[in-house]
């Protein structure tokens, strides 16, 4: 069904003028949703364009256009300083972007809020640094662990999309995936990153940075300065700047001398999430997660980069998506991947609730919407003596630091764990009486277990141990402005808006934080490839807009 509509003009709203054209789709086609409308503009002034707006009520539907101004961007009062690309933020992804910006050929400036990347914020002495400074430095097993390495592609997207509830975009993870081990051995091998090899049996081609995050901040940093790039701390960018097109032609800045405006060819953002926020958590996330998860993550990350980019008619997808961590009550030590994968979960009704051989993120999560979002991670003298379980503890002093507790009988373990006795007890009977002992999974337990992993063992030789309580964390969100492939910023019409790109948590929608799918992914990793997409792809643009 086609409507040619002549638009014109009949109102002016907050000193915008709008031109409407109501109708009501006929009673002999109900249930149309979906209608072709061909948009004849009469504009009001020469500076007016039609921007459709379809806004569906039943079966009405409303359209508008509206004036568009020339420029959100003003001289008046206002410092500026000319560049061909600045970067905003200055974790692993953003340094990366403005590293390889740089040695394209183009002058880069990158922005970074803090007076360092690992000050804390006022009160918050525990909370030093930016994420990639907080982060453990870890890389992950190589693509496309845990699937088996002759895995195609097309496997992975496929579960990708069956975890995510289908709500990923294939064809952005595919793009980006594909390029995870190139990236990751160009950082080895052509920056020279210290790494230490932590391979395991169960986590195999596994690296930490000597040094971990803050000396994977400090690396990257020096490296990007080493390219050129001008590094310019306690420079909040509060506003992108645009021309009359819609083209992002730089960035304002508040600087510890006032406001200033960085002209440029293209922006990067990389701000991070918005977990620092707890307007924008309690929006998106909801109650459970900005109150049942205490925030791992940094502080400092409150989603400048989502408002600006919303500001300028960015697509925002997965806004919902967030990165969580399994932590310990004293120290919030991860005590998952060796340890939580070959016991089982005990919420605060005495239930399991989760197939505890999935990721972290995936296993932790779920918590979160559990009764006091916390639990109890409990294994037995079996388990205990794992060679795996047993170094994980001794490394991390669970016991040491009296986080490990024991107790004789199950009994024991319901009291210090605060949940009911019977109901415990039956949950631990019946997990047994599914464990298939020579498989190590337990297909028919309530949830199952060792679907993704065979690690389901039996709890049932005394003494036992528990570590409580344990609960989420929230590293960071992942939601944010869907990018293309070569990570420019789109749309609400899925249009690029140039010269804007995005990179690091910020851009994450696109895979509705699917760390889970293939554990390789991680926020380094994916931040590590964004990263040198955008430079790569931001310095060309600067030099055509040069030419």
């Amino acid at each position: 069904m086609i409507f040619i509509v002549p638009m014109c003009p009949d109102s002016n709203r907050n000193g915008v003028k709008m031109s409407y054209n109501s109708f009501r789709l006929s009673d002999s086609n109900p249930g149309h949703e979906r209608v072709l409308i061909h948009m004849i503009s009469m504009p009001t002034s020469p500076k007016t364009r039609p921007l459709p707006r379809i806004i569906d009520k039943g079966k009405e539907i409303l359209m508008a256009t509206k004036t568009v101004p020339k420029s959100n961007w003003s001289k008046a009062g206002v410092a500026r300083t000319d560049t061909d690309v600045v970067v905003v933020g200055a974790g692993i992804g953003g340094y990366v972007a403005a590293a390889e910006a740089a040695a394209a050929g183009v002058g880069v400036i990158m922005l970074e809020k803090m007076k360092n990347v690992f000050e804390a914020p006022p009160g918050m002495t525990g909370a030093r640094g930016n994420d990639t400074a907080k982060s453990g430095g870890g890389w992950g097993g190589l693509f496309p662990y845990p699937f088996p390495e002759n895995s195609s592609m097309n496997r992975i997207i496929k579960a990708g999309m069956k975890d995510s509830r289908g709500r990923a975009f294939p064809e952005l993870c595919k793009a980006f995936w594909s390029r995870l081990n190139d990236d990751f051995f160009w950082l080895k091998d052509q920056l020279k990153l210290p790494l230490k090899d932590r391979s395991t049996a169960i986590r195999p081609h596994t690296y930490v940075t000597i040094g971990k995050g803050p000396k994977t901040a400090r690396f990257g940093l020096e490296y990007a300065k080493k390219k050129g790039v001008k590094i310019l701390y306690r420079h909040k960018a509060i506003k992108l700047l645009s021309d009359n097109y819609g083209k992002v032609i730089g960035i304002r800045v508040m600087t510890p001398k006032g406001l200033k405006d960085f002209m440029a060819k293209a922006v990067v953002l990389a701000t991070g999430g918005f977990q620092g926020n707890d307007e924008m958590k309690l929006r998106y996330l909801g109650n459970e997660l900005t109150v049942g998860a205490p925030l791992t993550g940094s502080p400092w990350n409150t989603g400048d980069g989502h408002l600006m980019a919303m500001e300028v008619g960015a697509k925002m997808v997965n806004m919902d998506s967030v990165h969580t961590r399994w932590c310990t009550g004293k120290r919030g030590i991860n005590p998952h991947r060796n340890i939580g994968v070959y016991g089982i979960y005990i919420n605060q009704s005495g239930q399991r609730y989760v197939d505890e051989a999935g990721a972290s993120n995936e296993t932790s999560l779920l918590t979160a919407y559990q009764p006091e979002s916390i639990c109890a991670l409990l294994i037995d003298e079996r388990i205990k003596n794992f060679k795996i379980v047993s170094d994980a503890i001794k490394t991390n002093r669970f016991e040491k630091n009296g986080e490990l507790m024991r107790a004789d009988t199950l009994e024991a373990v319901a009291r210090k764990i605060k949940v009911n006795v019977t109901v415990l007890k039956k949950t631990v009977q019946d997990f047994n009486a599914a464990v298939n002992p020579k498989k190590h999974t337990a297909p028919g337990a309530d949830p199952p277990k060792g679907m993704k992993r065979t690690t389901a063992y039996r709890i049932e030789k005394p003494p036992y141990y528990f570590l409580y309580p344990v609960f989420p964390g929230l590293n960071h969100t992942t939601g944010g402005p869907l990018i293309s492939a070569k990570c420019e910023v789109l749309n609400n019409d899925d249009q690029v808006i140039f010269g804007l790109y995005a990179v690091g948590a910020l851009a994450f929608g696109f895979m509705d934080g699917l760390y889970h799918i293939t554990e390789m992914v991680s926020g380094l990793e994916l931040s590590l490839t964004l990263g040198r997409v955008a430079g790569e792809q931001a310095a060309a643009y600067a030099h055509g807009r040069k030419a």
